[in-house]
C-alpha cells in the first residue's frame, strides 16, 4: 500500500508526466512515488493490479495535460497547508480539507471552479496513491454553501448571439476559394451550433489540419 510508505510529501512534475513512457511494474517506492504526478501514480498502481502496460497508460490519458498540472498545483497547495498546521497527508481528515478550503475561499472572488477542481484533484491523488480520502460527502456540501457565501462577484451570462453574426459570417466564407482550414471551422461551427456542443467537443485540438488533411 502506498500509504504504508508515503510521509508528508508527494512532489508532482507536469513537465515529466507521460503515462505512455513505459515504467517498472511491481511495487512503488518512496522515490517512484515523489517523481510522479497523477497519471504516473495511477499508471504505477495499476501496473501492480495486471493491468497491461499499455491499459495503463491508455487509462492515464482521460486527464488533459492542463488538467494535470492544475490538479498538481491543488495537491501541492493542500500538502503546504497540512505541513504549516502540523498534519501528513496520510493523518489528513475531514474536517482538514473543509478547514482548508474555507481558508481557500475567502481568497477568491468566485470560488466555486477553483473549490471544485480542488476536492476533485484531492480525491483523485488519495485514489492513486491507495489512502483512505478525507474527502467524504459534507465536503461536496460544504463547497456548495461557500459558493454562495464567498461569491463576490456572481458571473454574468452575456446577451443571446445574435444568428445575424452568424450568416454574415457564412455569407463572408461563401464560394470554393475557402482554404481546408477555413473550411474546417465552417463545418465545426455549424455542427456545435445544431448538436449545442462546444467546438472543441467536435475538433480536439490534437486533430491538426496539414496537406494530408486532419492528423493526430
Amino acid at each position: 500500500m502506498f500509504g504504508s510508505v508515503f510521509s508528508s510529501s508527494v512532489a508532482s512534475n507536469p513537465q515529466h508526466c507521460d503515462p505512455m513512457q513505459r515504467e517498472v511494474s511491481g511495487a512503488t517506492s518512496q522515490s517512484q512515488v515523489d517523481s510522479q504526478c497523477l497519471a504516473g501514480l495511477w499508471k504505477a498502481q495499476l501496473l501492480t493490479k495486471g493491468w497491461s502496460e499499455r491499459a495503463a497508460s491508455v487509462f492515464a490519458l482521460q486527464w488533459a495535460p492542463s488538467t494535470q498540472k492544475s490538479y498538481s498545483r491543488a495537491w501541492d497547495n493542500f500538502k503546504q497547508h497540512l505541513d504549516s498546521v502540523g498534519i501528513s497527508v496520510v493523518q489528513a481528515r475531514e474536517e482538514h480539507v473543509i478547514n482548508y478550503l474555507e481558508t481557500l475561499a475567502r481568497t477568491l472572488m468566485r470560488p466555486r471552479s477553483t473549490l471544485t477542481s480542488v476536492v476533485a484533484a484531492l480525491g483523485h491523488f488519495y485514489r492513486a496513491l491507495q489512502i483512505k480520502s478525507p474527502v467524504m460527502d459534507n465536503v461536496h456540501v460544504f463547497v456548495r454553501a461557500l459558493t454562495k457565501l464567498y461569491t463576490q462577484q456572481p458571473l454574468h451570462h452575456s446577451t443571446v448571439f445574435s444568428p445575424s453574426l452568424f450568416r454574415q459570417l457564412f455569407s463572408d466564407w461563401a464560394g470554393s476559394s475557402l482554404s481546408l482550414e477555413q473550411r474546417r471551422m465552417k463545418a465545426i461551427v455549424l455542427l456545435s451550433t445544431v448538436l449545442m456542443l462546444r467546438p472543441s467537443d467536435i475538433a480536439p485540438k490534437s486533430l491538426q489540419v496539414g496537406p494530408k488533411g486532419l492528423t493526430q
